[in-house]
């Protein structure tokens, strides 16, 4: 489709809201979880989020036409789950129905990513109610059919979970873009042996490794402080993996790409040894962690299928 047919296309929408709908734009999986966090709001929250999704085109009568228009015409699940009428306390509260166990100080990005983990673990097919199943015969290709996906080990699961608290974390310290993190980042999350190994490949390799958890923090709290970068992860299943070890260690390797201020400046890779401190109540901390940073065109998401410093976990990591 050409340019301009495709702004006629999305003009038609505005023009006509009841043809067209983009409910096929999210999956059954995504549809139901989301009525199911929708229904939790009030009346008038419904009716301002309706207004907000739909720029106040379309009127409705209750609470369940409501919600009805606001799946329709939500493309992105992630969006919608990000609006200020959806709050944190909700999503918590939906997470622990559904047998979900967070930390009470979980940021909202760190549930809604929780979430997406859930509904990613759910059957394809989803029994639906029979006023919501508009077209049987329509398919979203974005679901992975049930032969095709594997269950999420407890490895992988830590390993998204960590992820994106760390990188929360650690990019909160960018005076540049501060934010909110549900933790400071100290010297109190690594060991006090830990060891980073790092290798920053830009104009000219070079190679420096830290010991201690002072000299750790410290070194990679440099690179946002004083360097002002950012650290965008790519929690995909192409960019990140989880492995546990039988004797306790999970090791964490993932990929993404580096940023100052509006310019992309490379990418990134970057492995983590996870070890439970038996003196600081069982918590996770980092053994170790490898880094490497790569100054390059970014010409699409960096995957760990292409990295070059991670190396594959021994074979009795699962």
């Amino acid at each position: 489709m050409c340019r301009q047919q495709e702004v006629l296309v999305k003009k038609a929408h505005v023009l006509c809201p009841f043809e067209g709908v983009n409910a096929q734009m999210l999956s059954d999986i995504e549809k139901k979880g989301c009525e199911d966090i929708l229904n939790r709001l009030s009346s008038e929250e419904l009716i301002s989020l309706k207004d907000t999704v739909t720029n106040k085109l379309i009127a409705v009568e209750g609470k369940r036409e409501a919600i009805k228009v606001i799946i329709s015409y939500t493309e992105d699940v992630q969006q919608l789950l990000r609006r200020k009428k959806v709050k944190r306390d909700l999503l918590f509260q939906y997470l622990y129905d559904n047998n979900v166990t967070v930390l009470p100080s979980a940021e909202k990005a760190a549930l809604i990513h929780e979430i997406l983990i859930l509904w990613r673990s759910m059957p394809s097919k989803v029994q639906q109610e029979p006023e919501d199943i508009n077209d049987e015969s329509k398919t979203d290709v974005r679901v992975a059919a049930p032969e095709q996906r594997k269950p999420t080990s407890e490895g992988q699961k830590l390993a998204e979970h960590f992820v994106t608290w760390f990188y929360n974390m650690l990019n909160s310290h960018n005076p540049t873009c501060p934010s909110q993190a549900e933790d400071q980042f100290s010297h109190v999350h690594f060991f006090e042996d830990c060891r980073l190994k790092l290798v920053c490949d830009t104009t000219d390799s070079r190679f420096e490794e830290f010991g201690g958890a002072q000299l750790v923090c410290q070194r990679l709290l440099a690179f946002v402080q004083e360097e002002l970068l950012i650290f965008n992860p790519n929690i995909s299943p192409e960019g990140l993996r989880g492995l546990s070890e039988p004797h306790g260690l999970v090791v964490v390797m993932v990929c993404g790409t580096i940023h100052r201020q509006q310019t992309c400046l490379g990418i990134f890779e970057q492995s983590f040894g996870l070890v439970k401190d038996p003196h600081c109540e069982n918590n996770w901390k980092i053994k170790y962690t490898n880094l490497k940073m790569l100054g390059t065109p970014v010409t699409q998401i960096p995957k760990l299928e292409q990295s070059s410093i991670l190396p594959l976990p021994s074979t009795n990591l699962q």
